[in-house]
């Protein structure tokens, strides 16, 4: 999801250059995020073409936003 806020439109082979797993891992994952309306897909020529729906862009960021600041480690305090 970050690659596809961060580079836009990917296809499958595109998305799989960053992948640690198998195409079809990949495009179960993507059909799966596709029925829960976090990415969209179109066809072009014989290849599928993904993007993020509207407002998951900024969702992402804030993930990642928070994701990037360091916890607490258990059992210590700030």
């Amino acid at each position: 999801m970050r690659r596809l806020a961060k580079e836009g439109r990917l296809s499958v082979s595109e998305l799989l250059e960053g992948f640690d797993g198998s195409q079809p891992a990949l495009s179960r994952n993507l059909s799966e995020m596709k029925g829960a309306g976090i990415v969209k897909s179109e066809v072009a020529g014989q290849r599928r073409i993904y993007s993020l729906c509207d407002g998951v862009e900024d969702l992402v960021g804030l993930a990642t936003a928070l994701s990037e600041k360091s916890l607490p480690q258990q059992g210590q305090s700030k």
